[in-house]
């Protein structure tokens, strides 16, 4: 089978895991496949509809699950931040943004109705981590 390499306008990180296919048109010519996707690793067609990328992440998932891992360590270790870092800074309680932050929380409870007693709640009070 050959393989075509994906554009490099396409953004998703799976697309380092698929190419397209060509296929012959009714004229014999090469075309390249726009339906179908490649799997890299074990070459597994996988149906692709334009800018959907869910079909192969899923593959990916089931049946290359280390190959995401891999991609997951190689952005850390490039510099991106994990979900987890921006909830693990704290800031003084009188910067500016504590005190915006605890403005917004205040109109929170105002405008939306909700009970003092939601800053005694679990996850509220995950938030002073």
């Amino acid at each position: 089978m050959e393989i075509v390499e994906p554009k490099a306008g396409f953004k998703s990180d799976v697309w380092k895991h698929f190419s397209f296919s060509l296929k012959r048109n009714e004229k014999g010519e090469k075309v390249t496949d726009n339906e179908n996707t490649v799997c890299r690793h074990c070459q597994t067609v996988v149906k692709y509809k334009s800018g959907n990328t869910t079909n192969m992440r899923s593959h990916l998932l089931n049946h290359h699950p280390e190959k995401l891992r891999e991609d997951t360590r190689s952005k850390i270790k490039s510099g991106q931040k994990t979900i987890k870092e921006p909830f693990t800074t704290s800031l003084p309680h009188n910067s500016a943004r504590a005190q915006e932050i605890t403005r917004c929380i205040g109109e929170y409870i105002a405008k939306d109705l909700r009970p003092f007693s939601v800053v005694d709640n679990e996850g509220f009070k995950r938030l002073d981590d």
